[in-house]
């Protein structure tokens, strides 16, 4: 991309799994004395950087990665650009906001084939890794379209064992009507 087309500021939307460019010029923090933009990319649940590169022409490139925000949830961001002059020093250059829109080739294609007790054991597993991961601090996670708040691990973990039955439960209804065995065995007796 020739960088006359690159934007002078930063995109106020990207779909998941989108890149994008952007330059910024600042004339008391010049890539050539040093100077390095990052930013911050942050929301509750997420949080994601972005490092500058020189440009050759005093600015500061940023580049998104369609790899980088494929994995990204869809929502507003919060974004920090910070600048770090020559001598290490940081100084809070930009803020503004960011809405990532979901991935459009995703809704393209479909969804992602999972059934609804995989999704949401799935974001179990991830709701208990941030719970660990914070020590407790974190307590709210948003779980596909619910805000679900937890008290302890063990709540957690109990909602995970529910959701681990439930999946299995509907694996065994999928195989039962394809005419597949399920791997259990079911005992009955017979009156006669």
């Amino acid at each position: 991309m020739p960088q006359s087309s690159i934007p002078n500021t930063e995109p106020t939307a990207i779909s998941a799994g989108d890149s994008a460019n952007w330059i910024i010029y600042h004339s008391d923090y010049l890539p050539d004395n040093g100077a390095r933009m990052s930013y911050a990319l942050t929301r509750p649940d997420e949080q994601h950087t972005v490092e500058s590169m020189n440009n050759g022409d005093g600015g500061h490139l940023l580049t998104l990665t369609s790899a980088e925000t494929a994995t990204w949830g869809s929502g507003e961001y919060t974004l920090y650009g910070y600048i770090f002059d020559g001598s290490g020093e940081r100084k809070l250059l930009r803020e503004c906001k960011l809405t990532v829109l979901p991935n459009a080739l995703e809704a393209v294609t479909g969804h992602d084939g999972r059934s609804k007790w995989e999704i949401i054991h799935d974001n179990l597993l991830t709701a208990y890794e941030q719970y660990t991961a914070s020590n407790g601090v974190v307590s709210k996670f948003q779980i596909d379209d619910i805000t679900r708040e937890f008290k302890s691990a063990e709540e957690i973990i109990t909602a995970i064992e529910h959701a681990s039955r439930m999946k299995n439960r509907e694996r065994d209804q999928k195989l039962l009507c394809q005419g597949r065995p399920t791997g259990r065995k079911l005992m009955f007796r017979m009156r006669g």
